[in-house]
């Protein structure tokens, strides 16, 4: 796939040889260790990922950077203009869950199960890269998919069977 074919909807996995990548790959034992979701706002695609100042949106060429990608493609329909609307409203409103990503996901991955749940339901607040993700999908499909969304990571979006895999040339 090419860049120039990414479209609203589609998550994109990164794999990159950073420290905290590494880490992540490792505990995760999964080759990815980022996801974005993209988007399309003014006919312009663009990638909606947790960053270290909150949910942002990045030009594809910025976000890919020299990473390699894998393009997920939901085999289901969705309604994209609902989801870039979604994705656009949550832009900047929602900090980075460095917290999450660094005790709670090193919990779930040493223990195998869920001891904090800072979810409380649906209400999202602060946000890591796979969870993101999931969460639009949990929100615009009413709850049909992704019911464990503050749970999800690159590789449990990666290890679904919702979508087709796709790697950027």
């Amino acid at each position: 796939m090419k860049r120039s074919e990414i479209k609203t909807g589609d998550i994109l996995l990164y794999h990159s040889t950073t420290f905290l990548s590494r880490a992540i790959q490792w505990f995760e034992k999964c080759p990815w260790s980022h996801a974005s979701l993209a988007f399309d706002i003014w006919n312009q695609v663009l990638i909606s990922e947790a960053e270290r100042k909150g949910l942002m949106a990045n030009d594809i060429d910025y976000s890919i950077g020299k990473c390699k990608i894998l393009v997920l493609r939901p085999k289901f329909t969705i309604d994209a203009i609902a989801l870039d609307k979604f994705v656009a409203l949550n832009l900047g409103k929602h900090g980075y869950g460095f917290f999450r990503l660094i005790v709670i996901q090193a919990i779930w991955q040493l223990f195998h199960r869920w001891i904090i749940d800072e979810s409380k339901g649906e209400k999202l607040r602060r946000v890591i890269c796979g969870m993101w993700a999931a969460y639009v999908y949990f929100k615009l499909s009413n709850g049909l998919y992704f019911d464990t969304w503050y749970r999800d990571t690159p590789k449990s979006l990666f290890e679904s069977d919702l979508f087709d895999h796709f790697e950027l040339e």
